[in-house]
């Protein structure tokens, strides 16, 4: 990620709180430690995972829409009742293979493909 930097985590794990009876218990050589993570281990961990995590997919999901199509209606030469959809790639990358559609909704709330659109008068 971009500008990182190193942090300290405060609480990295904490002693069990029966750490010493389940020793007593258990076949562990003393001297034994159990050690678990409590709610300020977790908290420490959020406070500098989470903004990680969200500056990450931040950059991913800029990474997979990077692309910008500008899109223009223009008169058809030919016959003015005919209006046309044009798309302009403005983004510095090459449009590779792929499909564009256009779809409209309909008076039901319905969507649909549109392949040819004359309006209501």
């Amino acid at each position: 990620m971009r500008g990182a930097s190193t942090v300290e985590v405060i609480h990295f794990v904490a002693e069990a709180a029966l750490a010493h009876s389940l020793g007593a218990v258990q076949d562990v050589a003393p001297p034994s430690v159990l050690w678990t993570l409590d709610e300020r281990v977790h908290e420490d961990y959020a406070r500098q995972l989470i903004p990680r995590a969200v500056g990450y997919s931040a950059e991913l999901l800029d990474y997979f829409f990077r692309g910008r199509l500008a899109v223009d209606l223009v008169p058809d030469p030919v016959d003015p009742s005919v209006v046309r959809v044009v798309g302009t790639n403005e983004s510095p990358e090459p449009l590779h293979e792929g499909t564009l559609t256009l779809h409209a909704d309909r008076m039901t709330g319905e969507r649909a493909r549109r392949r040819r659109w004359s309006p209501r008068p």
